[in-house]
């Protein structure tokens, strides 16, 4: 008598198949910025774009990721201030406060890859508005893993 067959193989990992599309609102980098759950989405996902609420370029592993962003922070924050919208670093508590200190650190991330030299929206987008003209169009991250190009 011969042995049985050998089991199957495992089937491979799920690959990365899903583009995430993330317009989060004014205070989801508090859920966002959670390890557990942008490694959960980002597993999954083969490219990602994101306004300023949604996963901060740090989520993203440089070695498994390109990103590139478009538009202005400091031109968005004037977006803000001309829609009469309170950016989330002064309504989270007061210095000291924990989740007042991540608003500062994550509005720094922001700040520091949406930087003046990168190109303008062609459109708005997210908190952006048109009325500072295209560099306040709104911030847009987009990020593809390097498989894909």
């Amino acid at each position: 008598a011969q042995p049985p067959p050998p089991p199957p193989p495992p089937p491979p990992p799920a690959a990365a198949a899903f583009v995430t599309v993330i317009k989060a609102a004014a205070l989801g980098w508090a859920y966002l910025r959670q390890r557990a759950l942008y490694t959960h989405v980002l597993a999954r996902s083969a490219a990602a774009l994101t306004d300023e609420t949604g996963f901060a370029p740090t989520c993203y592993d440089p070695g498994e990721w390109k990103l590139t962003g478009y538009g202005s922070f400091e031109a968005l924050e004037q977006s803000y201030a001309d829609l009469n919208i309170a950016e989330a670093w002064h309504r989270v508590g007061r210095a000291g406060n924990p989740l007042h200190n991540a608003s500062l650190q994550w509005r720094d991330e922001m700040r520091a890859f949406f930087h003046a030299d990168r190109p303008a929206l062609p459109f708005v987008f997210g908190y952006g508005t048109h009325l500072r003209g295209p560099g306040a169009h709104g911030v847009l991250l987009a990020a593809w893993r390097h498989a894909h190009g």
